[in-house]
């Protein structure tokens, strides 16, 4: 026996239980994990802002160095001493000495006055000789001996030696030409500075001009140490994140990882320097890099969030409580249900198995109460009373549906009207167009296969509409100039779905038992809207009209020669179940209406 089968047998007790069981399981694993969903993405969206900040913090703390060191550029770039060193070069080495002494003692005055560890370097043309003019070439074409220092001065003597061919190198000079007065950051100085101390620095470079004649006299160099950059991320470093300044080509500039580490940031994100901002979407750690303004460089940071190490126990004491009350209540539920609505139940049960081989029998004193149970007691003895009845009533019931249905069957057949219609057009065939008759063979056509509908016990409202009209076109082969036919259909109601074959059999019974006795050109008029939610379906003539005698017989089934009427209204309450209002409103000798209210169905 498997499981279901088992689960059957159950009493409703036992089914209760076990039923609470699993849906208290369910419930819990299914807030728990509504519960750490929702607080991993809020996790995540947290270290994507915190990611951002920290972002935004070395971006500015990045710029607070290097607005230093352009501060520091701005005075030196201006400096009486330093354009005169720039201008003129002496060949005596005792006045050479004292004027780079001179300009070397205005640098240091004026990196006295900011705070940093900075070296500066003032390198001057190769062919900025006193008296020259200056080459309109923007790089001079330069071969220095790499031991002469007559071309520059320096603030780290003995510490970093310049290698002059280099810096006046595309890489270098050009450079910095190019900024057009501004600056330049160079990361990779190690071919353009060689020094004894180990210490690693980037260089900030600009072109010093001539005051008077706007030449290019010299270049500017600000060595700025490593530390600098490590200091605006060290606060961000720790465990389980990370920072990085890279270049274009993803070498690392400064960084509290070495190279490997941040090639692998590099390949698990490989549009990371591709954009000038960068965010990873669903991953762990949560990866951020930013492009700085004005550089080649991109920063990186990284978090890595763990989710039970960074859920709050505040949290998960609330998560607890809550699954400790939600047992409790299911429990406490569980119980009431098993008291008062299980073994209710199950004694009911036992007292009606006693009735399984023969009548019905009444029950008492199951419960006293008034609630549900009590209902269903009292329910239960009076179905006892009411069921012999309504086995009745049903199979009578039956019998009118069966004879509905062979109605509505030899309604649908018509073979005298398929017959007249035939033979109508046979007669066009003689005396008519070939389009006439054409067109009236179509109608036909159009006519039946709507009325038949494949079959389908609903139609839509436009397709009922159809169906009337093409009945009407064919009875005005035979009747012609007999009435006139008007149509109200409320907006939106033409896709409505009804039961197919209201409108043709009223319009038959309007035309047949209403117009043609009266003798004379009458109108139908057919009305179909809502109201209070339900669709009214009315259907006029100005024919003879009935009494009010001929009314109550017709809505009571009493008159014997309407069974067209009588077998579509049956259908009709037989396939809404009986949710059918049906009212005529008549005047004998002017005309008749009648109104068939049913349920909207879209």
């Amino acid at each position: 026996m498997n499981f279901k089968a088992k689960f059957s047998n159950l009493s409703i007790k036992n089914k209760v239980q076990y039923i609470f069981v699993v849906f208290m399981v369910i419930t819990i694993l299914l807030c728990s994990l509504f519960f750490l969903s929702v607080t991993r993405v809020k996790l995540r969206h947290t270290y994507e802002d915190r990611n951002m900040d920290k972002l935004n913090s070395v971006e500015k703390s990045y710029s607070a160095v290097i607005d230093n060191a352009n501060n520091i550029s701005k005075l030196i770039i201006v400096n009486d001493s330093v354009l005169s060193y720039l201008r003129y070069r002496n060949s005596e080495p005792d006045e050479r000495k004292i004027r780079d002494d001179a300009v070397r003692s205005e640098l240091y005055r004026i990196l006295n006055s900011f705070s940093g560890n900075y070296y500066v370097y003032l390198i001057r043309r190769q062919d900025a000789v006193e008296g020259a003019n200056n080459s309109q070439d923007p790089r001079p074409e330069a071969h220095f001996n790499t031991s002469d220092s007559d071309y520059y001065v320096n603030t780290a003597m003995g510490i970093m030696k310049p290698d002059l061919n280099e810096i006046y190198s595309e890489k270098w000079y050009d450079l910095a030409l190019e900024q057009n007065g501004s600056y330049v950051v160079i990361a990779d100085n190690s071919r353009a500075f060689r020094d004894n101390t180990g210490i690693e620095t980037v260089s900030f470079a600009r072109i010093i001009n001539d005051i008077d004649t706007q030449k290019p006299i010299g270049l500017l160099v600000i060595n700025i140490p490593m530390r600098e950059l490590d200091e605006t991320y060290s606060n961000f470093v720790g465990r389980e994140t990370f920072a990085a300044f890279v270049d274009s080509e993803g070498k690392c500039i400064s960084s509290a990882a070495d190279q490997n580490v941040v090639d692998e940031y590099i390949s698990d994100n490989p549009l990371i320097l591709r954009k000038n901002e960068y965010q990873n979407k669903n991953d762990n750690p949560v990866v951020s890099c930013r492009k700085i303004s004005g550089t080649d460089f991109y920063l990186i940071c990284s978090s890595r969030f763990s989710f039970l190490s960074d859920l709050a126990k505040e949290m998960t004491g609330l998560v607890l409580g809550v699954i400790v009350i939600l047992v409790l209540m299911l429990y406490f539920t569980s119980r009431y249900i098993n008291k008062y609505i299980a073994n209710p139940v199950t004694r009911l049960s036992e007292i009606m198995q006693h009735s399984e081989t023969g009548a019905p029998v009444q029950i008492q004193n199951i419960v006293d109460s008034a609630d549900e149970i009590g209902t269903l007691q009292k329910c239960y003895n009076d179905m006892t009373i009411r069921i012999n009845r309504l086995l009745e009533e049903v199979v009578e019931q039956e019998k009118q549906r069966q004879r509905a249905e062979l109605t509505v069957i030899q309604e649908q057949m018509k073979p005298h009207f398929l017959y007249n219609t035939l033979e109508t057009i046979g007669y066009m065939a003689l005396q008519n167009t070939r389009d006439e008759v054409y067109d009236a063979i179509e109608t036909l056509g159009v006519f039946y296969r709507k009325f038949l509908s494949k079959g389908s016990d609903t139609i839509t409202v436009s397709d009922e509409i159809s169906i009337v009209k093409n009945y009407i076109k064919l009875l005005r082969l035979r009747y012609d100039d007999l009435f006139e036919d008007y149509y109200e259909i409320e907006e939106g109601l033409e896709s409505a779905m009804i039961i197919k074959l209201i409108l043709q059999p009223l319009v038959e019974n309007a035309i047949y038992h209403g117009i043609r006795p009266k003798g004379e050109k009458g109108e139908i008029k057919i009305t179909i809207y809502t109201e209070n939610g339900r669709m009214h379906i009315k259907v006029y003539d100005t024919g003879v009209g009935m009494s009010q005698e001929q009314i109550d017989a017709l809505l009571n089934g009493e008159d014997k020669k309407s069974f067209g009427f009588k077998g579509t209204i049956n259908r009709i309450k037989n396939f809404y179940q009986n949710d059918v209002y049906v009212g005529i409103d008549s005047r004998e000798g002017e005309y008749c209406e009648i109104d068939i209210n049913i349920p909207r169905h879209i």
